[in-house]
């Protein structure tokens, strides 16, 4: 059962990378805009616990420092997970003797230049 979903799953992802259109042009600068706006909060919130009077509001100052460190991680290697989800799904449909997908076709749209071996 389990396979068989895996299977379906990937079968769906290669038809909607065969029919989908080109990306939009703005779609690249999304990247740039997200990063610009986390290292933003990340002043806002340093001086947030900076300015704090209690240790909640430094906790919460904190908890959200966090979050945005994550948030910037996950921007930042958006590229190279994207990449690592096509690869590993070619791998899979390879072994299943499917239909492999286009790595490059898929990821310059919106990682241009970024290398990204099909094997």
């Amino acid at each position: 059962m389990k396979g068989t979903l895996i299977r379906l799953f990937f079968i769906l992802i290669i038809l909607a990378s065969e029919s989908q259109a080109a990306a939009p042009s703005w779609v690249p600068g999304l990247r740039s805009i997200a990063l610009a706006l986390g290292w933003l909060m990340m002043i806002i919130m340093g001086i947030k616990w900076l300015l704090a009077d209690s240790p909640n509001e430094r906790a919460d100052a904190k908890k959200g420092m966090t979050y945005i460190i994550v948030g910037l991680l996950i921007v930042a290697s958006a590229c190279g997970l994207l990449c690592l989800y096509c690869r590993t799904a070619n791998t899979s449909l390879s072994a299943a003797k499917t239909t492999t997908l286009d790595c490059t076709a898929l990821i310059n749209p919106y990682c241009a230049g970024y290398p990204c071996p099909s094997t």
